[in-house]
């Protein structure tokens, strides 16, 4: 590693003594160092080449993303350090539009799924539950009718916003069609704490909406499915909520 890659890359005074392992460890991200120290140290004694990514931070405590590639000579690494944070930022955001729905900023169902196949296996190992609340909003079409699409989404992004300063931070709140939602509770010791946290959600659901067309108010039908009991993948516990869902509706 050359004494103009620090000075441009890491941000380190423009010094022979810089450009030692010691000056360039200390720039490597707490979390990333253990693996790219092993990764050097393998190069080096296999005599092989060196290939990884990581996190640096700058004397200002900024993230930048490197990409290093080089090659072992006796006990030093000869090599070419690469700054990709515009290209590694721009893949991220990517990945989160990718799993975001554009309009309320909440998880898609690609995002719940991930979610899913994360937190069903995570639960069995810890004995706890997860449970699933489907929501369908009661009064949406009229809205939409009566004062246009516009208000129309300022009552689905209000809701949205509700889901998510309800739920925990475990929890995962998506948006999965036109006025439909979904919760998933993680983490359930008891029927208590999931019949606690879905009238939060109730009481969210029908409180007034203040909108650009005025104060209005939707409501929402709920059903809620527990994993395992009603199934072990989201097309089996949306199914089982989504049916729950319609047995309150028709109830009313």
């Amino acid at each position: 590693m050359n004494l103009l890659e620090h000075v441009k890359i890491y941000g380190l005074p423009k010094t022979k003594q810089q450009a030692d392992y010691s000056a360039w460890a200390a720039t490597v991200h707490p979390e990333d160092y253990p693996k790219v120290a092993a990764q050097f140290e393998e190069a080096l004694i296999q005599k092989a080449e060196f290939h990884t990514e990581f996190r640096m931070l700058t004397p200002d405590d900024d993230i930048r993303y490197i990409k290093a590639d080089g090659s072992a000579e006796g006990t030093k690494m000869f090599g070419i350090n690469m700054d990709i944070t515009a290209r590694v930022i721009a893949e991220k955001e990517a990945e989160r539009l990718s799993l975001t729905d554009s309009l309320t900023g909440l998880a898609n169902r690609s995002a719940l799924s991930q979610y899913l196949e994360r937190e069903i296996p995570r639960n069995a190992r810890q004995n706890t539950r997860l449970f699933c609340v489907y929501i369908d909003l009661d009064k949406f079409k009229p809205i939409n009718d009566t004062y246009g699409h516009k208000a129309g989404d300022e009552v689905l992004i209000a809701i949205a916003k509700r889901l998510s300063d309800t739920v925990r931070q475990s929890d995962c709140a998506a948006r999965i069609g036109g006025d439909e939602f979904v919760v998933m509770l993680t983490d359930i010791d008891n029927d208590n704490d999931a019949a606690h946290l879905s009238s939060r959600l109730q009481f969210e659901m029908t409180s007034p909406i203040y909108t650009s067309a005025g104060q209005l108010t939707v409501g929402a039908s709920m059903g809620v499915a527990q994993c395992p009991l009603d199934g072990n993948t989201i097309d089996e516990l949306l199914s089982a909520a989504d049916t729950k869902m319609y047995e309150q509706k028709r109830a009313r």
